[in-house]
């Protein structure tokens, strides 16, 4: 029997609205100007990185925003649809280290093309 009682909320999380999450950016976006998002805020050379997938008019897949993270050594939060819900997934690369709101075996049960990256910032 543990010593104390346990401090983690109880049953599954309570993930942000995909919808609500998208008004959000586009509020954000609307107060701070374009030039003044969250991704201006990352390192030049995982911005130039991320960047270059973004070319080719298609959205960053979340392999190559991992991708990215793990070549430049950089902790990342990653804001990435999933259905109709918003999955934050802080990375540290240097620890090697993945936090997510849910279970890591029922993360990688989903199948990961169809995350859609909606947001990328500084851990």
């Amino acid at each position: 029997m543990p010593a104390f009682e346990s401090t983690l909320p109880a049953g599954a999380p309570e993930l942000m609205r995909a919808s609500a999450f998208r008004d959000y950016l586009d509020q954000e976006s609307t107060h701070a100007g374009a030039a003044s998002t969250r991704l201006s805020t990352l390192q030049p050379s995982v911005l130039q990185d991320l960047l270059r997938f973004e070319r080719g008019g298609r959205a960053t897949a979340l392999l190559e925003v991992v991708a990215a993270g793990l070549r430049h050594g950089h902790a990342l939060l990653v804001h990435v649809e999933h259905g109709q819900h918003v999955l934050p997934l802080t990375l540290f690369p240097r620890d090697r280290l993945l936090h997510a709101p849910m279970p890591l075996p029922a993360l990688l049960a989903m199948r990961l093309d169809a995350f859609e990256v909606l947001q990328v910032e500084p851990a």
